[in-house]
């Protein structure tokens, strides 16, 4: 497919402002539930965000379909014809402070990595008390971030989250007691 560089040099043809984003994520979530794996999901998604400035007005066009670069140039090009007018610029290049939001460990570890993880916390809490029913949640993910556009910015950046959580739920008679 296309480049951001090279959306914005199609969508400038006919614009006189252009910026995309793009965006890709891969995640993996694991989740236990009554003390025991529950799930294992994994999923990707990109995004790509078209803004457009042409005749002082702005469209915007956003598409999910890594395939579909000429079209969402194209409409965002034809939603600016119906686009709010307003002085729109976008940002030249700058310094930035250098903020770390990528650890090399995350995109290594494995559902199977997560799920141990998980067994684990249940574990620890069942050897305070083994009558909490525990359930708990792992997840990770991977983003990709870049951004061009006609003033010459050009970023890319990577980051990743990492989280857990855990739940509990004592019943004693009638008493339910949810941590």
């Amino acid at each position: 497919g296309m480049s951001l560089q090279e959306l914005v040099e199609r969508a400038m043809s006919r614009a006189e402002g252009v910026q995309a984003t793009s965006t890709e994520f891969e995640s993996s979530t694991v989740s236990l539930a009554s003390d025991r794996l529950k799930s294992v999901r994994s999923a990707q998604s990109t995004a790509v965000t078209v803004r457009v400035v042409v005749d002082g007005k702005l469209g915007i066009s956003r598409t999910n379909d890594p395939d579909d670069r000429k079209g969402v140039v194209d409409r965002a090009l034809d939603a600016a014809e119906f686009g709010s007018p307003g002085l729109v610029s976008f940002p030249g290049p700058a310094p930035l402070p250098e903020v770390k939001v990528h650890d090399e460990a995350v995109p290594t570890v494995t559902p199977a990595e997560m799920g141990t993880l998980g067994e684990g916390m249940i574990a620890r809490v069942k050897e305070y008390s083994a009558d909490i029913l525990l359930g708990a949640g792992i997840g990770r993910s991977v983003g990709r971030h870049r951004l061009a556009n006609s003033a010459g910015t050009n970023l890319s950046e990577e980051s990743t989250s990492f989280a857990l959580g855990l739940h509990g739920q004592r019943v004693r008679g009638t008493d339910i007691l949810w941590v």
